[in-house]
């Protein structure tokens, strides 16, 4: 009889840590707004300690994949504005990681993190290592409109420019004539 009880009371404490806490979601989404009024203030250390709130909060309140996702990303995003490129690239791996088990096939929230990866290495001077996430963004980028277009065109114009002038021609080719398409 214990046996029973003890089971079934495992079985109720892993559904209970299974189960999204809606005082998380609010906690998370209070932070990620601080994290929005900070950086459009440009307090960047603000920002980040709310980005890294809102995230923890998601994480630890079992919050979703998707949401746990956008703030890793928005997160990432932070730590770029403040030169923080080597801090920002695992954030966005993982983003991308939980994206990709989101989506079968690649969609513009994908592509956004592919982008971002790729401009986080150029900023690092390892464009070698930023090109293959700008190439795969590549079938996606017709779905891309307004301010957003002329970024990801800028950041395929740099990356054809890198590998022109470095000499590696055919790689050049595939980010400037991809830049034209937008």
């Amino acid at each position: 009889m214990n046996l029973k009880v003890y089971t079934i009371n495992f079985i109720l404490i892993l559904l209970v840590g299974c189960v999204s806490n809606p005082s998380y979601k609010s906690t998370s989404d209070d932070y990620a707004e601080v994290c929005l009024i900070a950086e459009r203030n440009n307090q960047f250390k603000i920002a980040e300690d709310a980005c890294q709130t809102a995230l923890h909060n998601a994480k630890t309140g079992n919050l979703g994949k998707e949401l746990i996702a956008k703030r890793l990303f928005e997160l990432a995003n932070i730590k770029r504005r403040q030169a923080k490129y080597s801090e920002a690239i695992p954030l966005l791996k993982e983003s991308l990681e939980i994206e990709n088990t989101l989506s079968r096939k690649i969609n513009s929230k994908i592509g956004r993190v592919l982008t971002e990866i790729a401009i986080n290495y150029a900023a690092l001077g390892e464009w070698d290592n930023g090109a293959p996430y700008l190439e795969k963004s590549i079938p996606i980028l017709s779905a891309y409109t307004g301010k957003e277009r002329k970024f990801i065109k800028q950041i395929f114009k740099n990356y054809g420019r890198y590998f022109k002038k470095n000499g590696q021609l055919k790689r050049a080719k595939l980010f400037i004539i991809n830049a034209r398409k937008l």
